[in-house]
């Protein structure tokens, strides 16, 4: 079954509600502009996010742009990343079309605009539709692909009144947003919840629960296919060894020295990285550990923290002239390749309530994989690894004791590594399935 056919024009969004959804935008439009504008001056945040959401730069950005676009809109790092397979096959198969990748963050942007140099990046708009209208009438799509459902109804709606298709693919809930979708549902803004929903043409959801939490959602059921998930498709970086070698020189770690990576760590979990390394320090004297910050406007106070935890420490930027034990990596763009160097790796936004990251990015390189309780936001991958046995889920009190032990037994280490990788492999394919369903909706 292929994705829902045609709205009909009487079941295309109405005007009415655009101006509904308008009203509200502008009820918190000063407060939101407020907190930009602290955020840009006091935190260095938004300052290029901001005007760009707006249309700033939008007509000189877009000059390029000739032919019908493919929009395709991936929030921030971890969906842009996702991204690369599909918008690499749109682009083979659709050679007469533009595609054109959209994000939210600005380190989502800079990602975007190292992995698709040949690519439109950009902005993806602020959801007032007169704001809205201005990205419709530069990029001329003829498809929007949402990934993993960054949902913003005037985007959706006003697609639909011009006759162009939404879908998304990737899609999931999580247990948080689901009780949120189901308490509304239950409310007087149910009607409006409906109203965002509605124009979607084609929902790929990862899993057989994800479909089930949609269905709710979503009025053709008949649109909702679980295709699996787009992130085992992503390419693995090739690195070669003189690029492993290059980058342990860097730190000057030796071959047979044991690396932790603690990669997306935020705030509360660099501490308890830092004192999970001391102890771990007591049985294996020699480790040494990676601290990569999700967010680049907390390096410097990661690296004041390292500093101060008295085991030696150094930034990547800048390399420390004595013996340390921690680096704290100061740049983006890098982790993925220095998972491959690890001993183990510590997927973080676990151990805090954030929901967690992308574990199976160091299991495709056969890392053994540990991470924390927090991974409502990676449900799953986390089954998939867990079942797979290629990792291991600890809460924080654990987590010294599980790294000792796996430093200290090397065969369990290859063990979980060679199961996860292959639990990568295994699970691959999901962009072709998804394109399949696309392809038809593309004029």
């Amino acid at each position: 079954m292929g994705p829902a056919q045609d709205t009909p024009a009487s079941r295309r969004p109405s005007a009415a509600g655009t101006l509904l959804f308008d009203a509200a935008y502008l009820l918190i439009l000063p407060f939101l502009t407020v907190h930009a504008l602290w955020s840009m001056a006091v935190r260095g945040r938004h300052r290029r996010s901001f005007p760009g959401k707006w249309g700033v730069g939008l007509a000189r950005a877009t000059r390029g742009v000739t032919r019908p676009s493919i929009w395709v809109h991936a929030v921030s790092v971890g969906e842009v990343r996702a991204a690369k397979p599909l918008v690499a096959e749109l682009a083979r198969r659709f050679p007469s079309h533009s595609v054109v990748l959209t994000t939210t963050t600005e380190t989502g942007l800079d990602t975007a605009r190292e992995l698709y140099p040949g690519s439109l990046v950009w902005w993806f708009p602020f959801d007032l539709s007169v704001n809205v209208r201005r990205w419709f009438r530069r990029l001329r799509p003829v498809i929007v692909i949402i990934v993993e459902l960054d949902l913003w109804p005037n985007v959706v709606r006003l697609a639909a009144r011009r006759g162009v298709p939404v879908a998304a693919v990737n899609a999931k809930l999580s247990d948080r947003s689901c009780r949120r979708y189901q308490s509304l549902l239950r409310g007087p803004l149910a009607p409006l919840i409906h109203a965002m929903w509605r124009p979607l043409r084609l929902v790929c959801v990862q899993t057989d629960l994800d479909r089930e939490r949609m269905a709710p959602l979503v009025p053709e059921t008949a649109a909702i296919h679980v295709t699996g998930n787009i992130k085992l498709d992503f390419p693995s970086p090739q690195i070669s060894a003189e690029d492993r070698a290059a980058w342990r020189r860097r730190l000057r770690v030796r071959e047979d020295q044991a690396l932790i990576v603690a990669g997306s760590t935020h705030a509360g979990e660099e501490a308890l990285l830092l004192s999970a390394v001391a102890a771990v320090r007591q049985a294996h004297p020699g480790v040494h550990l990676l601290l990569v910050p999700r967010h680049p406007e907390r390096f410097a106070e990661v690296a004041g923290m390292a500093d101060a935890s008295g085991l030696g420490a150094q930034r990547w930027t800048s390399p420390a002239s004595g013996a340390v034990s921690v680096t704290v990596v100061d740049t983006m763009g890098v982790l993925l390749g220095l998972y491959s160097l690890a001993t183990v790796a510590v997927v973080c936004g676990s151990f805090v309530p954030v929901g967690g990251h992308n574990i199976l990015e160091p299991a495709q390189f056969g890392v053994p994989v540990v991470f924390g309780p927090h991974t409502h936001a990676q449900r799953g991958l986390v089954k998939l690894l867990l079942e797979a046995g290629g990792g291991h889920q600890v809460t924080a009190d654990k987590l010294a004791e599980t790294l000792t032990r796996l430093l200290a037994d090397p065969s369990e280490c290859l063990r979980l590594g060679q199961a996860g990788r292959e639990a990568v492999l295994r699970n691959q394919g999901s962009t072709a399935r998804c394109l399949d369903l696309i392809s038809p909706l593309i004029r």
